[in-house]
Parts: structure tokens; sequence; C-alpha cells
């Protein structure tokens, strides 16, 4: 399999996995204060799209690394790495969202930045702030 072949495969594993901890994310948020709801929802959808090139190379390391002994078992046979894939994810779209402020971007990945769809602004910069340190966390 080409890297192409294997980014595409992989990357669509790497959604699943980051939608559904985004997900279990917005059902705390539910039971907790349905305020953070939006915010939460927010987040997620700046953590949808990109190429996933980041938590694709954790996996292809993985891969690569598993031949060693023992590596295997640390990671139950290598499911577990997506989990590993997904927090560098989340933790890159977190970076993202602060340098957009920094930028001043009004966009990314063909959306809004998340400052700018919180309203932009002290509101929108300050609510994007506390959002990607919260993804920080998460990861």
């Amino acid at each position: 399999m080409d890297f192409k072949k294997y980014l595409e495969k992989t990357a669509k594993e790497l959604d699943r996995k980051v939608e559904k901890i985004l997900e279990e994310q917005l059902n705390e948020a539910k039971k907790t204060d349905k305020k953070l709801v939006p915010l939460i929802k927010s987040f997620a959808k700046s953590c949808q799209g990109g190429k996933r090139i980041r938590g694709t190379l954790v996996k292809l390391g993985y891969e690569i690394a598993a031949h060693l002994p023992g590596v295997k078992a640390h990671l139950g046979g290598g499911k577990e790495i997506f989990k590993v894939g997904a927090a560098y994810e989340i933790c890159h779209s977190a970076v993202l969202a602060h340098d957009d402020i920094i930028d001043e971007s009004l966009t990314r990945r063909g959306q809004p930045s998340l400052y700018t769809a919180l309203g932009g602004g002290h509101y929108g910069i300050s609510q994007a702030i506390s959002l990607a340190d919260y993804g920080f966390f998460l990861a």
C-alpha cells in the first residue's frame, strides 16, 4: 500500500475516533451544563477536516516500532493507537485555534476559524482560547 492510500484509510479511522471522543464530551456537557453544549459543538466542528497527517504518523511510528519486543503488549495489539492519534489531532486543532487568534485568521479549512465562529471580538477570542485550552487537557 502506498502512503496516500494508507493516509486515506487511517484518516477515516482517526475521524471516527475524534468524533467519538468529542461526542462523549458533548454528552457529558448536556448532563453538566447545557450552556456548554454550543461551545463544545463549536470546538468539535473546528476539529473536523484536515489531513490527519499527525495522527497517521503516530500510527505509522507505532507500526514500525511494533517489531520491537514488548511494544504491542503496551497498546493492546494496535487498536488503542487510534486514541493516541486522535489525541494528537485534537491537540493540533487546539494549537490552530490559538494560531488563528494570533494571526487574525478569519477562516480555517474553508470554514470560519473558531474565534470567528464564536462571534469574533473579545468574546469570540476569549471563548476560543478557553476551548483550545480545553482541547489541550482533553488530548
